[in-house]
């Protein structure tokens, strides 16, 4: 995720449909042995230059979907999905647990690509932040918070997306 507070420095990034189970996370664990393969194979092999020293040094590794690109389409939660019967407390609980500059909506929604439409239970569950497109902020930290949230609620399986509207 783009950092405008951090400095500049090399991104891999690395583009992978995910049609299995969308609701793990350990894409953060993939993305850190990548960044750490890099970092040790990048030694003595020319890398050095690279931001950091040693290796590839202070190298990002970012995973998408190239779905992600293509306009999601909403489809509402089932009476059926966990975060259904905790969103009405839950909802507001996000929103005052962050600042909301910025912040135009919040929603929970089954976020679908065009190709899954037909099928809205292969759709993930999200909670989706609409945010203004002017306001300068660091999203991340927004996005972290509520994963936190969720997380402590026994909702793992729940993504988050910050989009810019």
């Amino acid at each position: 995720m783009f950092e405008p507070s951090q400095r500049l420095r090399l991104t891999v990034l690395v583009s992978v449909y995910r049609d299995r189970d969308v609701t793990r996370r350990d894409w953060v664990g993939i993305a850190r042995d990548i960044k750490a393969f890099l970092s040790q194979e990048g030694k003595g092999k020319g890398m050095e230059h690279v931001v950091g020293g040693g290796g590839a040094g202070d190298v990002a590794v970012e995973i998408i979907d190239p779905r992600f690109d293509q306009c999601p389409c909403l489809l509402p939660c089932a009476m059926s999905d966990p975060i259904s019967r905790v969103w009405p407390k839950l909802g507001p609980a996000i929103v005052d647990n962050i600042d909301t500059t910025g912040v135009l909506t919040v929603g929970c929604y089954r976020v679908a690509t065009s190709d899954k439409r037909s099928n809205p239970r292969k759709c993930p569950v999200t909670v989706i932040f609409g945010v203004d497109y002017w306001v300068d902020r660091d999203w991340k930290k927004v996005r972290d918070a509520v994963v936190r949230k969720l997380d402590s609620a026994g909702l793992s399986t729940v993504g988050v997306l910050v989009r810019v509207d």
